[in-house]
């Protein structure tokens, strides 16, 4: 046990820290406050292999609120824990967090596995800005991602997640659960669920369920599934699916037709290609972004006044641009949103690779970066068959913020034809790509 927190305090807090078991055995990083709340910030947990709790292990059984903040946790491989188990409740919100790279190789013909994401809501637990991807669950009797809730005493919970992406998760059978008892109440706005893999559904939900300006293209069965809550009279589900695209639209979601639950999926929602923007590197988030011909674009609710998001989308761009909301969690063509406040987002790195300004664009585009230390900097440009175009920087650079103009041309000065290019930038710690057009 790395890190041991109970008894009775009011409030325990920590932040700024980096944990890591140093690739041996190892229980948990956190376990077990009995009272009160936990204040997480700026934490990273990584290269656990537990082997009986998850990394996070938190028992909460106090009414006040918890609170985390640019949280990671990834890069493990268990036989049967998880990146986090959060136990007997927890309310609050959890925001700009990340929780990735998990495989967990347990089998078993009859024994339940244990889910390597796992949240007890109490009353009331939101998720801004988060990332779950990369997960792998061996077992064919459990969740990648499961998101319950406590029960006593008996309420109604809510559960919200705005700007979150889900992806690249892949289960023999079942993926992600939200549910609760009593007829929760779910909100899933502007998130995006893609390039999972699975022999069932992508998520399963029961209760008051609003999702609004979301994205659901995978490779299962059936894109939503209502919960049967084991055929309870009292449970019933009224599911709305709002400006959102899923695949296979009405016939991508599972109903469990009894009397009381109802499926509403009206024409402001679509069964399209969401067409994202893709680049290099599938396990990239940024590979969920939009592409300029996405039927996603400025295709969001007209007014977005009541959803609260924030003002940032997954990427720090603004989250509505062009005076209308998109699909999903990014924004496109969206610039970098800036205040006193600067949202400390969950990056792959902390390398960040700005979207070009213009995009489309011709004949010239500004690339910006910036780095949070000096480093060795190569800034290339691709063409679609992957072959270099150009080289546009390769030198030592200082800590900060950098741009760099392309005019189109290419590493013998000719100008280049019109079509998608993508541009990379890698330092000795980091790789970040992105996808540009130029149109003449």
């Amino acid at each position: 046990d790395l890190v041991f927190m109970s008894d009775v305090e009011v409030q325990t807090a920590l932040s700024d820290v980096s944990v890591t078991s140093r690739n041996t055995e190892s229980s948990y990083a956190i376990h077990v406050i009995r009272e009160g709340s936990i204040i997480l910030t700026n934490l990273r947990f990584y290269g656990f292999i537990p082997d009986r709790y998850p990394v996070l292990t938190l028992y909460l059984k106090s009414h006040r609120d918890s609170y985390w903040q640019n949280v990671t946790v990834e890069d493990i491989v268990t036989s049967n824990a998880g990146l986090v188990g959060l136990y007997r409740g927890m309310g609050g919100r959890i925001s700009n967090s990340r929780f990735r790279n998990a495989v967990s190789t347990y089998t078993s013909a009859s024994v339940w596995a244990p889910p390597l994401v796992q949240f007890f809501g109490d009353r009331r637990l939101e998720f801004e800005n988060c990332v779950f991807e990369n997960l792998e669950v061996y077992d064919d009797n459990t969740y990648a991602i499961a998101i319950g809730s406590v029960q006593y005493p008996q309420q109604q919970n809510h559960f919200s997640f705005k700007n979150c992406l889900f992806s690249n998760i892949s289960t023999q059978n079942d993926m992600i659960l939200i549910n609760s008892a009593n007829n929760p109440r779910i909100d899933i706005t502007n998130c995006t669920f893609a390039g999972n893999q699975g022999d069932a559904y992508t998520l399963m939900v029961n209760g008051e369920v609003n999702i609004t300006n979301s994205i659901f293209y995978n490779d299962t069965p059936y894109q939503i599934k209502v919960n049967p809550m084991d055929g309870d009279p009292n449970e019933h589900t009224n599911l709305t699916i709002d400006h959102s695209l899923v695949k296979d639209g009405i016939a991508g979601i599972l109903p469990y037709p009894v009397p009381g639950n109802t499926i509403d999926f009206p024409p402001s929602s679509i069964n399209a290609d969401p067409l994202f923007a893709g680049g290099f590197d599938i396990h990239d988030p940024e590979f969920y972004s939009l592409s300029e011909f996405s039927p996603c674009i400025d295709s969001g609710t007209e007014h977005t006044e009541e959803l609260a998001l924030p003002p940032y989308d997954l990427a720090g761009n603004w989250r509505i641009w062009n005076n209308r909301i998109d699909m999903g969690a990014f924004e496109y063509g969206s610039e970098p949103w800036v205040s006193i406040d600067d949202p400390d987002l969950p990056a792959i790195d902390q390398l960040v690779l700005k979207q070009n300004y213009p995009n489309p664009f011709n004949p010239t585009t500004t690339i910006a970066y910036s780095l949070p230390e000096a480093s060795k900097v190569r800034l290339d440009i691709y063409n679609v068959k992957g072959q270099l175009v150009k080289t546009l920087v390769n030198a030592e650079m200082s800590a900060g913020m950098h741009s760099v103009v392309w005019n189109g041309r290419d590493s013998n000065n000719a100008a280049v034809a019109s079509g998608v290019y993508f541009y990379r930038v890698s330092s000795p710690k980091a790789t970040q790509t992105k996808r540009m057009l130029l149109m003449k």
